[in-house]
């Protein structure tokens, strides 16, 4: 913790600051989820998709500004971890990543086990000039078309992030449950909860 931003924060400030770094911190998302036979199908005009093994991705190729070489170190090893690129001509402009079994989810500094043949569907990614265009229905779309074994898909969301539960929901995914994780004096608990459907 940098003393010259608890400095400027003032004494209440920096208390806060200090309380939520060292004394508690709580973390939660949303977790959405979307069966096989109700992913919402789609094929826009002029796009192609192509599937790899993520571990043979690049960063260049993968265009997305929000990924970082650490990002990409840390799901490398993953057993059953895959990237649908979609292209525009010849420029990637949307990319998706999916994992299967126990999934890390560093936003709640822990892994999640999923179900068999459930992916797990994170940094998703579409360049702002080609929103809109059903995108990432499409790679679910191609991924699926890949994969005739697979049950459905799971995101980990957190509440403020609109544009995100937006796009999933439009593609058919529902919310099913929360996911937290809380830390008291550095010590982690976690916990789950789930909507209870019929």
């Amino acid at each position: 913790m940098d003393i010259r931003k608890l400095r400027g924060l003032g004494i209440v400030g920096a208390a806060g600051a200090i309380f939520r770094k060292f004394v508690y911190r709580r973390a939660e998302m949303g977790f959405y989820e979307v069966t096989r036979d109700d992913v919402k199908r789609v094929q826009p005009d002029g796009y192609t998709s192509e599937i790899h093994p993520l571990a043979k991705v690049s960063l260049d190729l993968l265009q997305n500004p929000y990924v970082t070489e650490e990002d990409l170190a840390s799901v490398r090893s993953h057993e059953d971890a895959h990237c649908v690129l979609v292209r525009w001509e010849d420029e990637v402009v949307a990319s998706n990543w999916y994992l299967a079994g126990a999934v890390p989810v560093p936003e709640l500094s822990r892994r999640v086990e999923l179900p068999s043949k459930v992916f797990y569907s994170c940094r998703i990614y579409v360049a702002p000039e080609h929103r809109g265009q059903h995108l990432m229905a499409y790679m679910m779309t191609s991924f699926i078309n890949e994969r005739p074994d697979l049950r459905g898909f799971c995101a980990f969301i957190f509440d403020w992030n609109t544009p995100s539960i937006r796009g999933v929901v439009n593609a058919g995914w529902r919310r099913t449950g929360t996911y937290r994780s809380t830390w008291v004096l550095g010590v982690q608990r976690s916990g789950e909860s789930r909507v209870v459907t019929t």
